[in-house]
């Protein structure tokens, strides 16, 4: 009598997006996705900022174009222990007035950071912990520092990512790195964007639910900010999906770190959270 075949245990999403098995290893220096890359054509702001772009005669409009972009790739391995691993990766995210007079990108953020992540398996109430990580983080619109409009900050941020199902969750929280008041072009931007935030993300088949969200009691006033997304097949193209987005709260972009959005986008995803 021969025996049954044991069939192969499916990889999940935190595997396959950080390499935790063997087989999902592409070595060093293979660029992947990291954050969701995605654009939205169809994106209206029901409270644009209008502050900063005074007295310019910058009028910012409600339909703008959302776009973001993010990649890392493996710098070494097996480092500090054999689950360690080092990551470079980068997210940049612009919000264009493409339907404005002369279409000007109103802000960009960039966002490098150095990322040594460990390998892990762990039960922690029914979830599974698969990442440890602890990152250099580094964020900025890339304008100069006599800008008016300049805005950037530095962060040491930590991370642990768990699964369960058809669940990711991960967890950050981060310890800003001071700056001098004279060099601080965003005063109190941590009261703003909180000192963490918790990712919820369900996918079966090809739709994914993602929930962000930040939160902050700083000064004692509640703020934050969540960010509903849903993600679906669009055609026969396996890379391409339609594109839902909810934004509700601060530091939506770094010039509007201090300021409310709210915001609706529809448009495609090339790549989603894990």
């Amino acid at each position: 009598m021969s025996e049954s075949a044991v069939e192969p245990v499916p990889l999940s999403r935190i595997s396959r997006r950080w390499e935790l098995e063997d087989v999902t290893r592409r070595g060093r220096l293979a660029l992947v996705a990291h954050r969701p890359n995605y654009l939205l054509p169809l994106s209206w702001n029901f409270s644009p900022n209008q502050q900063p772009f005074r007295p310019s005669d910058l009028a910012v409009r409600n339909e703008e174009v959302k776009l973001q972009l993010s990649f890392k790739l493996k710098l070494l391995e097996g480092i500090v222990g054999e689950n360690g691993d080092l990551w470079a990766t980068y997210t940049q995210r612009s919000f264009w007035q493409a339907y404005g007079r002369s279409a000007p990108f109103r802000d960009t953020s960039y966002e490098p950071t150095l990322l040594l992540a460990w390998r892990a398996s762990y039960d922690l109430l029914g979830w599974r912990g698969r990442l440890f990580g602890l990152e250099l983080n580094h964020q900025s619109n890339g304008l100069g520092e006599a800008d008016a409009l300049s805005r950037s900050w530095n962060r040491i941020v930590g991370k642990a990512v768990f699964e369960r199902g058809n669940f990711v969750t991960e967890l950050r929280a981060w310890w800003r790195i001071p700056e001098a008041g004279s060099d601080d072009n965003n005063p109190g931007i941590e009261r703003y964007l909180g000192r963490g935030e918790l990712l919820l993300s369900w996918k079966r088949d090809d739709t994914t639910v993602s929930l962000q969200l930040r939160g902050t009691a700083d000064g004692g006033r509640p703020r934050g900010a969540g960010e509903l997304s849903w993600s679906f097949p669009l055609g026969k193209a396996p890379s391409l999906k339609g594109y839902l987005q909810l934004f509700q709260g601060y530091g939506e972009s770094l010039v509007d770190y201090d300021h409310v959005n709210r915001r609706i986008g529809a448009g495609v995803i090339f790549s989603d959270w894990y």
